[in-house]
């Protein structure tokens, strides 16, 4: 029994090691700064394998969402939405289940997970992912992508021929954006561009027009 333990602590010691150093590894090549084809295929090989300590041992809670997100992030990159859909709802329901996972980290797997669910034509999952998206802005109002929200619902309903909706998600992408100090440009022109569709169906030409 004295033999099987000091294994199964060697084991675990083992796993923790390798974890750390694995991450590191990811991380480094995530954050290159001359990314390659070969780099985010070993950077995602990195984060699936820390999956697979981290998803049994429950080490690090932190690591484990992190490496879910980003190996989504390098799936989606590479148009592979399919496979960046089941990371992406691990993310989300990790930081349901984790306090220690801050409730604003759910905002991008939501929205990530709408847009992913959107390109496969899943307009209802698009949308639920989208509102969960939405009540995380609505709570903290300063997360980063919330124009980005905004548009990609409006998209969505524009698609699904709710105009009207889809003028307020358009507004909304506008004001946010032209809030900040340095505002995108060419998002806003895109913003505005897809307002005026809106209001070309909405037969409201002389607005469309004005944009």
């Amino acid at each position: 029994i004295i033999i099987a333990l000091t294994g199964l602590l060697l084991w675990a010691q083992k796993d923790r090691t390798d974890y750390r150093s694995l991450y590191v590894y990811a991380e480094k090549l995530y954050n290159d700064k001359n990314p390659t084809n070969q780099k985010d295929s070993a950077a995602l090989a990195a984060y699936k394998k820390i999956i697979s300590l981290l998803s049994r041992s429950r080490i690090n809670d932190s690591v484990l969402w992190d490496s879910y997100f980003k190996a989504a992030i390098f799936e989606q990159t590479y148009n592979h939405y399919e496979q960046a859909i089941p990371l992406l709802r691990e993310c989300v329901n990790l930081q349901r289940s984790q306090l220690n996972i801050p409730r604003p980290s759910g905002f991008l797997p939501n929205l990530y997970l709408g847009n992913s669910y959107y390109i496969i034509n899943r307009f209802d999952s698009a949308r639920y992912y989208y509102k969960e998206a939405e009540i995380i802005a609505t709570q903290y109002p300063t997360i980063e992508g919330i124009e980005r929200l905004y548009n990609t619902f409006g998209i969505l309903n524009f698609e699904t021929g709710n105009y009207r909706q889809s003028k307020n998600n358009f507004e909304k992408a506008i004001v946010i954006s032209e809030s900040k100090k340095t505002p995108d440009v060419n998002l806003v022109v895109n913003y505005k561009n897809n307002l005026a569709s809106s209001l070309r169906k909405l037969y409201e030409f002389d607005a469309a027009m004005a944009i």
